[in-house]
């Protein structure tokens, strides 16, 4: 039994890199070097030697793809190393995962294996509190919808999934989105194929966007900071989230 860990990254402005390399060597350690990132073509150097320097196997795009596009370019990149088993998560949030709640992380990882069918990681509820109004009231939202559908209580919006390997080459065979609804779509394949959906409820997913403004924070302070960050362009972006989720969450209902 092995589980890979994939993900997709987007930073142009290396905004990850300091953490990349003060974590970078522990998430190696954990997944065994058994990791596949898939960056986009405008990411930083400094991401990348961050990455080299921590033995984290990545690969570039050859050109500018959609956030969908990406997030199946890391899915197949995980699936040529054959794994039993696949930990889908931005890779943002796998950095503030192993950073903050490491030893949960090294839990999931064995867990996982232990699975079949697709796996929902479902923020605790302090974990989800942590994340601002702006992503509260918009992702309560989605997962309303996403577990009235399926049955259970899901938290597609926490960003990060388990498969097995077959599930993991159904939903790579049969998704199509390119926007924001591709979390959506990854469960209604599932539904879709009668594939199992479990849950496992974590910590290690509370916000993790602060970790890329720390030096912004500590000169402006956090609140400052916020308020710039809950702006009505970020509103509109969330508000197109739950509209194109939706779009896949309620088609054929």
């Amino acid at each position: 039994m092995n589980t890979v860990l994939v993900s997709p990254l987007y930073d142009p402005d290396a905004r990850l890199a300091k953490q990349v390399l003060n974590v970078g060597k522990k998430l190696f350690s954990i997944y065994s070097g058994k990791i596949f990132v898939s960056i986009s073509h405008n990411t930083s150097e400094d991401t990348e030697g961050a990455l080299r320097e921590a033995g984290i196997p990545f690969s570039v795009t050859a050109e500018s793809i959609s956030l969908g596009q990406n997030y199946r370019r890391a899915i197949k990149g995980g699936l040529r190393l054959n794994p039993t088993h696949i930990h889908f998560v931005d890779f943002d949030r796998a950095l503030h995962w192993v950073e903050r709640f490491s030893e949960e992380l090294l839990k999931v990882d064995k867990e996982i294996e232990k699975r079949r069918g697709l796996v929902s990681f479902v923020r605790t509820r302090r974990a989800f509190e942590s994340h601002p109004l702006i992503q509260r009231t918009t992702e309560t939202a989605v997962n309303a919808i996403a577990t009235e559908i399926a049955g259970i209580d899901v938290d597609i919006m926490s960003g990060s999934f388990g498969f097995d390997k077959k599930t993991a080459e159904t939903i790579i065979g049969k998704s199509k989105r390119d926007d924001f609804g591709i979390y959506a779509e990854f469960l209604q394949i599932a539904l879709k194929h009668k594939i199992k959906i479990t849950t496992i409820e974590v910590e290690g997913l509370e916000w993790e966007t602060p970790d890329q403004f720390r030096e912004k924070i500590e000169k402006e302070g956090y609140l400052a900071w916020l308020n710039e960050f809950e702006s009505l362009p970020e509103w509109k972006k969330r508000v197109k989230l739950i509209e194109e989720s939706a779009a896949v969450l309620t088609k054929n209902k």
